[in-house]
């Protein structure tokens, strides 16, 4: 397996963007084609989800929990004034921030996301879109003291003065009562209690939690 490094490495490379473009067309199609084999939603899909969002909402702002690669952030960045990416694991955040370097608005806190998220919340006065997919997931992705911190990540946005942000959370197959997850039944009915005039959708795997209005 790749380090890190090297996959960093090879991401700055003119060449990866036209490889990374006919890879994702491909699992998209592949995904379209077996809705009974369906796993992770493909990227493509996931970037056209947060920007139909954004613009649906007209939302400026991006806080991304979970960074990886930053290949969700490194394909939006254009769409937004501002970019918040949170990652718990140093190596991968500190890559980041060297990919990133040209890139003024995008900003990166190292650290778990159940508990920096309040960090980045004080300094947002609108409402924002959020990118919640912050969960160990295997290979060198970061782990916390739960595989997922979505309950506390929830509670901090809930808890929010700005109280209309929109939340889109990946990997919703993950949600099996384990390791930090809450059931899809439970969370909806957190929403129900914590907004009970927003809607909860799961489609494309991907929770969509959002305030009536658009």
């Amino acid at each position: 397996m790749l380090s890190s490094r090297i996959r960093f490495a090879i991401r700055r490379t003119p060449v990866y963007g036209a490889i990374r473009f006919v890879r994702d067309r491909l699992e998209e199609r592949r995904w379209n084609n077996h809705p009974d084999e369906r796993g992770p939603a493909p990227h493509r899909l996931k970037v056209r989800t947060l920007r139909e969002y954004a613009q649906r909402y007209g939302l400026r702002t991006l806080i991304e929990t979970g960074t990886y690669f930053g290949d969700t952030i490194w394909r939006v960045r254009g769409d937004f004034t501002r970019l918040v990416s949170i990652e718990i694991d140093p190596v991968l955040a500190r890559n980041a921030r060297r990919r990133f370097h040209d890139d003024a608005h995008v900003e990166f806190v190292i650290g778990d996301s159940g508990r920096k998220l309040p960090e980045v919340l004080v300094n947002v006065a609108d409402r924002c879109l959020f990118w919640l997919d912050g969960h160990y997931s295997g290979e060198i992705t970061g782990r916390g003291d739960l595989d997922s911190p979505i309950v506390s990540e929830l509670k901090h946005i809930w808890g929010h003065p700005v109280a209309n942000h929109v939340i889109l959370v990946d990997d919703a197959r993950d949600f099996t009562g384990q390791g930090g997850y809450p059931t899809i039944p439970e969370l909806r009915e957190a929403v129900r209690r914590e907004r009970p005039d927003w809607s909860f959708e799961v489609r494309d795997d991907i929770i969509r939690i959002c305030p009536p209005g658009a």
